[in-house]
């Protein structure tokens, strides 16, 4: 299970393990989130260090969370064909 606490990203919109709108707070600025788009395309962040360099801490936060989304919705989904085929 995805640790919530733990994590600083919030989804904002889309489905677990897909793409959506997301919210990171800015270090610098704390009552200032960051929205980041993350599509089938990839990532986009309003940050001047993803301007800068097309890459951001802001998008690596999201980019992980959405793989521990995925991982999570493949570990139920293969525990429900276990149980449906009775595979222990």
């Amino acid at each position: 299970m995805i640790d919530q606490e733990r994590s600083s990203v919030r989804r904002l919109t889309g489905e677990a393990g897909a793409g959506g709108v997301f919210s990171v707070p800015s270090r610098s600025h704390p009552d200032a989130p960051h929205h980041l788009v993350l599509r089938e395309l990839g990532i986009w962040c309003p940050c001047p260090g993803y301007a800068y360099r097309g890459r951001c801490r802001h998008a690596g936060e999201v980019e992980t969370l959405v793989t521990e989304e995925r991982r999570e919705r493949a570990r139920v989904a293969n525990e429900e064909i276990g149980r449906l085929f009775d595979c222990g």
